[in-house]
């Protein structure tokens, strides 16, 4: 809630204020709607990611004339070679990677229960898990993570990086991937897809609506409906 007293300030001292939404959620949180709401009032410009999230600025507040649509994009990259050589997995193995903050919605622990089924159709799948909590709060979620891990039937198959990771190692993690799973049960954009897409790794995600409209243009993997269609989405990529 800050970033209000920054746009105040700015606004107070006569400062042009331009500010990026990173994510607009079909369905905000009270705090969240109010945040938005302010933000939306006092800016001179807004920039969101998708079409739909313009659309949604419209729906939510009814002015979308300062509003403009900059498409979150992806770099030009090359991926590193020998990546998972680096990381210490063999060659022929089918690596699915979880990558990012831990954070409750993006619901890792759901690939993690999964995995054993995984490797029962892909018997060389290893999953690597790199990240870390990023708040205080959900230190709780990454030890729920790490236990899920140490109790797994398939923990000789699970490789944990932990940590935030420079550039050059981030790049090595995701250009070992052979499928990157995004089961988020929230969000309206996404960082690592945009990573994965540069990289050209294929994703399977789950339902919501940017993640549908990202994967529908650019063919870049399988959107699931159930946890089930997730499962089997990811062994027929693997295969």
């Amino acid at each position: 809630i800050q970033i209000i007293e920054v746009v105040l300030r700015a606004k107070a001292v006569g400062l042009p204020v331009v500010v990026t939404f990173h994510t607009i959620f079909e369905k905000p949180l009270p705090e969240e709607l109010y945040i938005l709401k302010v933000l939306a009032q006092e800016s001179d410009t807004i920039i969101v990611h998708e079409e739909f999230h313009k659309e949604r600025l419209k729906e939510l507040f009814g002015r979308t004339e300062r509003v403009y649509v900059i498409p979150h994009g992806v770099r030009e990259v090359q991926p590193i070679p020998d990546a998972k050589r680096k990381l210490g997995i063999d060659e022929k193995k089918k690596v699915l990677l979880l990558c990012g903050y831990f954070r409750i919605t993006k619901r890792f622990d759901k690939i993690i229960k999964m995995f054993p089924d995984i490797v029962k159709e892909v018997d060389n799948a290893v999953l690597v898990v790199a990240g870390k909590s990023r708040q205080v709060e959900l230190l709780d979620y990454q030890k729920e993570i790490f236990r899920l891990i140490d109790e797994s039937p398939v923990s000789d198959k699970i490789v944990v990086l932990s940590g935030q990771f420079p550039q050059h190692t981030f790049d090595t993690i995701v250009s070992a991937a052979d499928l990157v799973p995004l089961p988020y049960e929230t969000g309206a954009q996404s960082g690592i897809m945009a990573q994965c897409f540069a990289f050209n790794k294929p994703v399977v995600t789950s339902n919501l609506r940017a993640f549908k409209v990202w994967v529908n243009n650019s063919g870049g993997g399988l959107v699931a409906e159930t946890d089930e269609e997730l499962k089997s989405h990811i062994i027929k990529i693997l295969k």
